[in-house]
């Protein structure tokens, strides 16, 4: 078992978070009254934001460790922060859809880690109306594009917490030397971008409503629904075309955006492997939808379907019923896109693109170290690293256990009597926060497979990492003193 002490600091920080995070929720409080919304509506959202607000506080200031200024935590304990943060902040987000959208709170609570992890999946059994909740719906897959952390940028960034193993608990990696100028250069990164967005939406035709909620989808790579016109919408080629570039800027690292914007040169882009074969796959895919379904649909929806599928966007283009009759070999290289994902350090879900590159890269290596004669030596380098035999297992490792999280979500939806290759289909996409559905995810989906979807989100928004750490602290006998 664990001393109070390492237990108490984990609950402490897990409580500073939702103390700084908690002011997000004043974010509806002022949509219900920038939309003229009722009175009750926008008391409801204050009052859900002092309790928010209360409990952090009430975990951050009441719990001593005792009495000692500095509590030193190793990795696995911001491992455990990360996904204790995760899950309370996905409940207290969904309050706004439970008491003023009337939501179930299985439902509410589906929602919200949907959108956290940019997903998109929905058991709603109906969208929101209310235009607070449609744009705070929005507004958590935009924040949770960028990394949920972010939030408590500012309060915990001056407190005893390393935010550098905060960062790297939550799968993100410094593009600055220091973690204060990687935040800053990550939100203005994210913002530039979500602007020229709404601009282009609005360039085709969209209203500012429209635009704002579909740029931050887009660039969050959700996918949500917005409203019940999206079909309408999305039919135009040029909000196709302007959504398949936002989600493609989405799924690109940031790092390379970072580079891009201080060179002022969109060469920057091809210098990056990840986007290269980013690009690759889109074109392939493309082209093997374009084949095998391209008579039936424009080639712009081919488009927006790959890279939807890749980038994580999930916009549900292709309605469940339409992807049920896509041809076998269509069906497989969606999920073939939405298990590899886009780049590392972007918005998008999957494995990622640099772990999809190392594990061929690494066949090559294998091969070529059979070849050669025994006492040869060769550099296995990819992107200026060096790949030892331990770095490269760790990837395998990493697959292996992505995979098997797959196969158990699947098992589960099967045990509830969905057919299998659907459940097969709606698990990579719900652990890939994609959010493509071939039906399987609706409101009539009993609790089990709900809460097993809910996992598979979060545990694939959170690279599995912080779950398995989570796991070996709650499991691990040794006491620290």
């Amino acid at each position: 078992m664990y001393t109070r002490w390492y237990l108490d600091a984990i609950f402490k920080h897990i409580g500073q978070l939702i103390y700084y995070s908690s002011y997000t929720l004043l974010i509806p409080v002022f949509l219900s009254l920038i939309f003229k919304e009722s009175f009750a509506a926008t008391i409801a959202y204050f009052v859900i934001f002092l309790m928010v607000l209360f409990i952090g506080l009430i975990l951050y200031k009441s719990i001593s460790l005792d009495k000692r200024p500095f509590v030193s935590l190793n990795f696995v304990h911001y491992l455990a922060i990360i996904c204790g943060f995760w899950l309370l902040f996905s409940f207290f987000s969904a309050l706004p859809l439970i008491v003023v959208g009337g939501f179930t709170i299985l439902d509410s609570v589906f929602e919200t880690m949907s959108m956290l992890t940019t997903t998109g999946l929905s058991v709603l059994p109906t969208l929101p109306t209310l235009a607070s909740l449609i744009f705070w719906r929005s507004i958590l897959a935009w924040v949770g594009g960028i990394g949920l952390i972010l939030l408590a940028y500012f309060g915990v960034l001056n407190s005893n917490f390393s935010f550098n193993k905060l960062m790297r608990a939550e799968g993100r990696d410094l593009i600055r030397p220091n973690v204060k100028n990687t935040i800053k250069h990550l939100w203005i990164i994210y913002s530039i971008l979500t602007f020229f967005g709404v601009i282009v939406l609005i360039i085709f035709g969209m209203n500012l409503f429209n635009s704002i909620n579909y740029t931050m989808a887009a660039i969050s790579t959700t996918g949500l629904q917005i409203g019940t016109n999206d079909a309408l919408l999305l039919e135009n080629p040029f909000i196709q075309l302007s959504l398949v570039l936002i989600m493609m800027i989405g799924a690109t690292s940031f790092l390379t955006h970072y580079f891009v914007l201080q060179k002022r040169s969109v060469v920057e882009y091809f210098k990056d492997n990840q986007f290269l074969v980013f690009l690759s796959l889109i074109i392939i895919s493309f082209l093997v939808f374009f084949i095998s379904v391209g008579s039936k649909h424009s080639w712009t929806k081919m488009l927006f379907l790959s890279v939807s599928a890749i980038s994580g966007g999930g916009f549900k283009i292709f309605s469940p019923e339409e992807i049920l009759l896509i041809p076998a070999i269509s069906v497989l290289m969606i999920m073939f896109l939405m298990f590899v994902g886009g780049s590392t350090n972007s918005t998008s879900g999957g494995i990622k693109m640099h772990r999809f590159v190392l594990l061929f890269k690494s066949i090559y290596w294998k091969i070529k170290e059979i070849i050669l004669p025994e006492n040869a030596h060769f550099p296995r380098k990819y992107n200026d690293e060096q790949y030892d035999d331990e770095k490269i297992s760790s990837i395998y490792f990493f697959v292996f256990i992505y995979f098997l999280f797959i196969l158990i979500g699947t098992i589960v939806l099967v045990a509830h009597n969905n057919p299998l290759q659907q459940s097969f289909f709606e698990v990579i996409s719900a652990q890939s926060n994609v959010g493509l559905s071939s039906g399987v995810t609706n409101n009539g989906l009993s609790a089990i497979p709900k809460v097993m979807l809910i996992i598979n989100m979060w545990i694939g928004r959170l690279e599995i990492i912080p779950f398995l750490g989570l796991l070996g602290l709650l499991f691990q006998k040794k006491i620290y003193l």
